[in-house]
């Protein structure tokens, strides 16, 4: 048995705050925040520009409708100095800033509208204050064309900005009527007591923008985009828990982006990464699952299977929000989409959905991934600098993982023959995994196989037999211990000679110990990235844990820190052939008992409550029913 060292709990020094679950108030003002729409994003700081950015630098932030940024920023300016905000309230649709002015509070509550490329900001006892906008035309990153020229003209006496070659287009209105002014890329409004600014844009034209601001009201916007938040799935008792899982789930809802010309999909992070990647999304569809959001993990998946029909069934890395691929494919995002396809049919028990898809994910496997060796030499996982070099051990566990989902798959609609040959493929990988990459003398896997030699660089990845339950029990029981002794400094290194911290390595990590019911060290993984909420942008959980140089918001952070709460906690298994459902449940400390409430399964909403004598089960509809232990 692994035996966790006292000093390892005691640096989880967080646990549990109480956050609101609705709302988050931050007086850090000098950190960027996020305000997302499906089609427009609102990248800030409290006070002035977020100037942040590794594809562009410094110019990330600001306000985007992609594949274009409109807006550097905004800010309230009385007699020529800009306001400085004491703090801010991010909430799931908007965020509130409160200032003061001469004893008096002034509120700004900004609003980026769910299905609109507008920016709503509706302003409280601004009477002499100004609003400036600071007017910017910046193509996303990997872009043909380069930045374009504006041209300021009227429309119903509103200043607009055109673009002189191309369609862009941003739109002022006012309510009430201001009177406004304009200083070479920037625009001036003087606010009265209460007044709504809209700030409307397009990429694609004119038609696009008068469309939007017909009828445009704030609180109808603000309505709409509650219902979009407010969804019923996956509620947690205690609250202390429940709380941080609704911050979980609201920031997969912030990274759903819908870009006209290719769909509908969940983005990787912010501020360097709106747009769409392979090995994000299929990482993050089992917390999106967990989460109850299936219809963002269909279309997510989708978007990915279509660009894959078209390249020759290889699932690509990296799709910018221009259309453009950058990468088209690391070898292991192929099978991972492989895996999602099982995984979505595990939650949502759409045959319908599995069949269409079963052709292009089988081709994936055997046309693509296995055309010339069982498991392809190449590259893996973007963050390995070696990554180009020998055999990986994450594209060899996915293939297994991938091929096993296959089989399952094939079985269910009666293909033996297919069926057995992808589990034979599946065993076979893993007995590679294990004799092969396994080194004894290190007591780790090794992370690649070159002409035949076993190379530990110490990366991240060598746990991942134990994530895809690879690993015999007695090796991953070694794995587990020598991670903790070589890898672990506040969650899992990213490399052994590097202080890097990310928690999708972390969650995997965890995931892979719940896997062996090394249930203590699996938890405290989870605790460790619960603890980087809000570490570099309010209400966000980060791409690195212990560093500000990535993504302050980062998708399969969450997705995958939610996967790995529910995981550990429930032990959960769906057959949806018997409509049954197994658990293995774990209760930790300090918890009594711990309650979720509406976890969506098929067509049916499960309540489990997990106590210390055992677990009360109900289903809404009676469709499921439950054992135990499997």
């Amino acid at each position: 048995m692994l035996k966790i060292p006292k000093a390892l709990i005691t640096q989880v020094v967080l646990w549990f705050v109480f956050f609101d679950h609705s709302s988050f108030v931050e007086t850090r003002v000098n950190l960027p925040y996020v305000n997302t729409g499906l089609k427009s994003y609102m990248i800030c700081k409290p006070n002035s520009a977020a100037k942040v950015g590794f594809h562009l630098p410094r110019k990330m932030g600001g306000f985007w409708v992609p594949p274009l940024r409109f807006l550097e920023c905004y800010y309230l300016a009385y007699e020529g100095t800009k306001l400085r905000a004491l703090s801010l309230t991010i909430k799931k649709e908007s965020v509130l800033k409160k200032f003061e002015l001469s004893g008096k509070t002034v509120e700004l509550e900004e609003l980026v509208c769910l299905k609109k490329g507008c920016l709503a900001l509706r302003i409280k006892g601004a009477q002499g204050l100004k609003l400036v906008f600071v007017v910017d035309d910046t193509p996303v990153w990997f872009s043909k064309r380069s930045a374009d020229k504006l041209k300021l003209s009227l429309e119903k006496g509103f200043p607009t900005f055109k673009e002189e070659k191309h369609e862009g287009l941003i739109v002022f209105q006012t309510k009430p009527r201001l009177p406004w002014k304009v200083r070479q890329n920037r625009v001036e409004f003087s606010l009265s007591k209460q007044s709504v600014v809209y700030v409307c844009a397009s990429p694609f034209g004119k038609k696009t923008v008068e469309k939007e601001l017909r009828g445009l009201s704030f609180e109808k916007e603000l309505k709409l985009k509650r219902k979009f938040f407010d969804r019923r799935y996956l509620k947690l008792e205690p609250k202390e828990l429940g709380n941080l899982v609704e911050w979980l789930k609201t920031n997969l809802l912030w990274c759903v982006h819908r870009q006209e010309g290719i769909g509908d999909g969940v983005v990787a992070g912010f501020p360097d990464y709106p747009w769409y990647f392979g090995v994000d999304t299929a990482f993050s569809i089992p917390g999106l699952l967990f989460a109850g959001f299936f219809e963002e993990a269909l279309r997510s998946f989708e978007l990915l299977y279509r660009f894959a029909s078209k390249n020759a069934w290889r699932v690509p890395h990296e799709i910018v929000t221009n259309g453009r691929i950058y990468n088209y494919g690391d070898l292991e995002e192929t099978p991972l989409l492989v895996c999602s396809l099982w995984d979505i049919y595990t939650f949502t028990g759409d045959e319908r959905f599995l069949k269409e898809h079963l052709e292009g994910a089988t081709k994936m496997m055997f046309e693509y991934f296995s055309k010339d060796s069982l498991v392809p030499e190449g590259a893996g996982v973007m963050e390995d600098e070696q990554r180009f070099s020998g055999t990986k051990i994450d594209v060899a566990c996915f293939g297994a993982l991938a091929y096993r989902a296959l089989s399952k798959i094939h079985s269910l609609f009666g293909d033996s023959a297919t069926s057995k040959e992808c589990e034979k493929r599946s065993e076979q990988i893993q007995n590679l995994v294990n004799s092969h990459f396994w080194d004894a003398q290190k007591e780790f896997y090794a992370d690649t196989l070159k002409e035949g030699e076993r190379i530990t660089n110490w990366f991240w990845v060598s746990v991942l037999p134990l994530f895809t339950k690879i690993a015999p029990k007695d090796i991953a029981n070694k794995v587990a211990k020598t991670a903790l002794r070589k890898m672990w400094s506040h969650g899992l290194k990213v490399e052994k000679r590097k202080k890097t911290v990310m928690p999708v390595a972390t969650s995997l990590f965890s995931i892979g110990c719940f896997n062996y019911s090394l249930n203590e060290l699996g938890w405290i993984g989870v605790l460790v990235n619960l603890d980087s909420f809000s570490s570099f942008s309010p209400a966000c959980f980060p791409e690195i844990s212990n560093s500000k140089r990535g993504c302050f918001l980062q998708l399969w952070s969450a997705a995958t820190t939610l996967q790995a709460l529910c995981h550990g906690l429930l032990g959960l298994e769906i057959d949806q052939t018997q409509k049954k459902i197994a658990l293995r449940p774990w209760l930790p400390q300090p918890f009594e008992r711990v309650k979720f409430g509406n976890m969506r399964i098929g067509r049916d909403l499960i309540q489990l409550t997990l106590t210390k004598s055992g677990v009360i089960f109900r289903s809404k509809r009676g469709i499921y029913s439950i054992r135990e232990s499997f």
